[in-house]
């Protein structure tokens, strides 16, 4: 069965692609794609000065639009972002999912005590087993002081760039970290991304590893997500036909495009005292069984508002907002895309 949809896709709107969104949107259609989410990057605090990861995302969100809005009797277009993970970003990655209404978000850890393994420098006078050991209690420390994403992109990123790629990697040589890393995912109700980039660096596997997603399958993960990191058209859905037999054999027989039903985001929580608002918020959503569900919060102030939910296959973020408190609080709601893959 094909995988028809991609969520790790990056357009000139990151720092490091020159292709269009629309150019990649068309190859997408071309492909036979029918879900693409764009995550373009965020790292805040890039330590490197030939090269910055900010993100113009009013820009971004107006250019998406446009083309979400020409293309969308071709193809269902997702509005995401991937923040780069450092422990001391924790409040301002909160507030830059305030910003705009992102439909899906990543979590990735792109730097060690402010290095990029990507550069040759980070392995320099140290041994693999080193240098992909600190790697690992980086992501942990990463996710545990910012859990707010959707998925875990490119566990073990690091391999695509060691001198020796896989050759001296062994998973479990780490797995005092990665069972750790993975039983926060699950716990935590986050996924785990699945990212066919470690095949186009010629790694022989996607990211992470098959043996650490059986670990997780083992530990009770089924939430996994699907991208291929492309930065150009021609590695959109890279190797995406080897992924089924592969996924099956890990224990896996669907995957997630949205990893949950619902997941809320409060700023402030529903019982902070400190809000002064009355708000009572309807919610129609769907769950992975296709079954209309309703969700009453309640909020007791002042303030009272009915806000009925989109109904439909987006999924979206209610953004409410009380202007007499400096903390408006969010809502964020997911639609699932539960897709079989039976291997044929």
């Amino acid at each position: 069965m094909t995988i028809q949809t991609d969520f790790h896709i990056h357009s000139d709107f990151s720092a490091d692609s020159h292709s269009s969104m629309e150019s990649m949107i068309q190859e997408g259609i071309r492909l036979g794609l029918k879900t693409m989410c764009f995550t373009e990057h965020l790292d805040l605090d890039f330590p490197y000065e030939d090269i910055s990861f900010d993100l113009d995302i009013p820009g971004y969100r107006q250019t998406f639009e446009t083309l979400r809005e020409k293309y969308q009797s071709q193809i269902e277009l997702l509005f995401g972002i991937e923040l780069g993970l450092q422990p001391h970003l924790s409040a301002q990655l909160q507030e830059v999912l305030t910003y705009a209404p992102f439909d899906f978000v990543i979590g990735s850890t792109h730097l060690v005590n402010r290095t990029d393994p990507y550069y040759p420098e980070y392995f320099k006078d140290r041994s693999d087993h080193e240098a992909f050991r600190q790697y690992f209690e980086e992501v942990l420390k990463n996710i545990k002081s910012f859990p707010h994403f959707d998925t875990l992109g490119h566990l073990d990123y690091i391999v695509r760039y060691s001198p020796n790629k896989s050759k001296n990697y062994q998973w479990t040589d780490y797995r005092d970290l990665i069972d750790p890393i993975l039983s926060f995912l699950i716990q935590s109700d986050l996924a785990l991304e699945v990212n066919t980039a470690g095949l186009k660096y010629g790694l022989g596997q996607p990211n992470p590893a098959p043996e650490i997603l059986k670990r997780y399958y083992q530990l009770g993960g089924r939430k996994i997500t699907i991208g291929s990191d492309a930065h150009c058209p021609a590695h959109l859905a890279y190797d995406f036909s080897t992924l089924p037999v592969l996924l099956n054999a890990c224990g896996f027989h669907q995957y997630t495009g949205i990893v949950s039903p619902i997941r809320k985001t409060l700023f402030p929580r529903f019982d902070d005292t400190t809000a002064s608002h009355d708000c009572v918020v309807f919610i129609k959503y769907h769950t992975l069984s296709r079954r209309n569900c309703t969700l009453w919060l309640f909020k007791s102030t002042q303030y009272r508002s009915i806000f009925p939910f989109l109904d439909g296959t987006r999924c979206a973020r209610m953004v409410i907002a009380d202007f007499s408190c400096d903390h408006p609080f969010f809502i964020q709601i997911l639609h699932p895309h539960k897709i079989d893959m039976v291997a044929q």
